[in-house]
């Protein structure tokens, strides 16, 4: 049991006047804060290691070995995925483990009664949590910076990776079921569907062109396959439909248009199927078969600066805040402010229900951490819908788990104090 120093006892009835009697309480708030780091220090790195290792080995191996499997990665870029995953979810397990390293090193301090000669001394509950406090704020920095710049930039290595694994440039390129939008001056203009992607060689194909001029010329092809030359796919088995068709379709001149749509063959005035043959061209549709793999950045590899940017150009296009891309954007956004704060929030939660009148085992603890770590994410997953779907705005989303966090927090440290 930490024993109190009888000079401590007096701290707070000797007149603070004597330079002895400051120095003497400055030393002895060291040790404590000393003390109360020290505990913590262990439990905290083994929580957070334990949950990095649970998630990944859940979550990343599997993923890892699908992509071993289906394009027989070397064990070295197996590795090399692995550490590129990594800080996504080191990063993830930070509150995580504070939270459970919290749980543990208080409760221990409590069954061993320190905490209640800490308040015999004269201290409160609010100045004995300062120094959990401070490391939960030295790790909310840390899960900032994360977030914000090392996670980022590692999960935009493992998709180039990805990327180079699928284009065939780790392995030869095969997609089953693939649904690719391609996009041309920031403006999509083709959709493509197709069972699958073998190399150069699309199987089941489904293209969709939108013209950027008139949608009168938006059409679909439909092919029973597609070869690259080596300049542009060759498309087997076509039939292609008008998507719309103009009032005064039968007077249009098919050669008033220069867009690609018009330059295919009109066979039939009246009816939407303007072209049937075995063998042809999409004009324009010259897109490389190592581009079709190609998948494009989520928003968990932007920073906050690239997302407002990306918020931005969306409303300069014409979307609107009420849009659902805009809101998922800006609910993504208000999301990486807030969930930094997390370590800190759970620090405050952890420390009042770790001291109990009743001493109880490690196991209870740990218990409690995870069913609080459940709740928590099972709030941020509902918020984070409700954001993306308009029932909540999309700051007060990002920002309600960490309100409860901290309210209860408070409230249960008052109650604390109180008894």
């Amino acid at each position: 049991m930490f024993k109190v120093p009888p000079a401590s006892v007096n701290t707070q009835t000797a007149p603070p006047s004597t330079t002895q009697s400051a120095g003497g309480g400055r030393g002895w708030m060291k040790i404590v804060d000393r003390m109360m780091l020290g505990e913590l220090r262990g439990p905290v790195i083994s929580g957070i290691a334990m949950f990095a290792l649970l998630i990944i080995f859940a979550a990343v191996l599997q993923e890892a070995l699908k992509f071993q499997i289906k394009y027989g990665l070397p064990n070295s870029l197996m590795f090399k995925w692995l550490l590129l995953a990594a800080p996504q979810f080191i990063v993830l397990a930070i509150p995580m483990g504070v939270l459970l390293g919290t749980m543990l090193a208080i409760g221990r301090l409590n069954n061993d009664h320190e905490i209640v000669a800490l308040r015999a001394s004269g201290l409160s509950l609010w100045r004995v949590i300062l120094p959990p406090l401070l490391l939960g704020a030295l790790l909310s920095v840390v899960t900032y910076w994360g977030n914000e710049w090392l996670v980022p930039r590692s999960l935009s290595a493992l998709t180039r990776m990805k990327n180079d694994v699928i284009s065939g440039k780790e392995g030869t390129m095969q997609r089953d079921r693939a649904i690719i939008p391609i996009y041309q001056n920031d403006e999509m203009r083709w959709a493509l569907l197709a069972d699958r992607i073998d190399g150069q060689e699309l199987t089941g194909v489904k293209l969709l062109y939108f013209d950027p001029v008139n949608d009168y010329n938006d059409y679909f092809l439909e092919a029973r396959r597609a070869q690259w030359n080596g300049s542009t796919w060759i498309f087997y088995g076509v039939r292609i439909v008008k998507l719309q068709e103009s009032e005064n379709s039968t007077a249009q001149d098919p050669q008033a248009s220069g867009s690609a749509a018009e330059t295919l063959p009109d066979q039939r005035q009246n009816d939407r199927v303007i072209l049937e043959v075995e063998e042809a061209e999409a004009p324009d549709f010259d897109i490389r078969p190592g581009n079709l793999g190609i998948k494009a950045k989520t928003t968990d590899e932007l920073t906050s600066r690239e997302l407002l940017a990306t918020i931005r150009d969306t409303l300069r296009r014409g979307d609107k805040l009420s849009s659902p891309v805009v809101r998922e954007l800006r609910t993504k956004f208000y999301f990486k402010q807030s969930i930094p704060l997390t370590p800190l929030l759970f620090v405050l939660l952890a420390f009042p229900l770790a001291i109990r009148s009743t001493r109880t085992s490690t196991g209870v603890g740990f218990g409690i951490a995870l069913l609080l770590v459940l709740v928590y994410y099972a709030c941020y997953s509902t918020c984070l819908r409700m954001g993306t779907s308009g029932a909540l705005a999309p700051a007060l989303a990002a920002w309600l788990p960490n309100l409860i966090l901290g309210g209860t927090g408070i409230w249960l440290i008052q109650r604390r104090q109180k008894q």
